[in-house]
């Protein structure tokens, strides 16, 4: 008997994921970043550090994003050629 639909409380577990994971754009990491900004205990507030740390992750993001479509367009047109 096939096990379908188990899910952790946050999603799926088994089958289809909740999200296409694949499809996180620079979008998704600013929503990310606001809502940590707008959350933060404003007595304790974010050190210098973690905040750079942030900016430092966001740059990351959007160069391995850069070398993923770079690496996919070479790919297609390798395809193009082949086929």
């Amino acid at each position: 008997m096939p096990v379908t639909g188990v899910t952790d409380g946050y999603g799926p577990v088994l089958g289809q994921p909740a999200r296409d994971y694949t499809a996180v754009d620079k979008m998704d990491f600013m929503t990310l970043l606001v809502a940590q900004i707008k959350n933060q205990d404003p007595l304790s507030p974010m050190s210098n550090a973690e905040f750079t740390d942030l900016i430092v992750a966001q740059r990351a993001f959007q160069a391995n994003s850069r070398v993923i479509t770079t690496a996919d367009q070479v790919l297609q047109e390798l395809v193009n050629l082949v086929g």
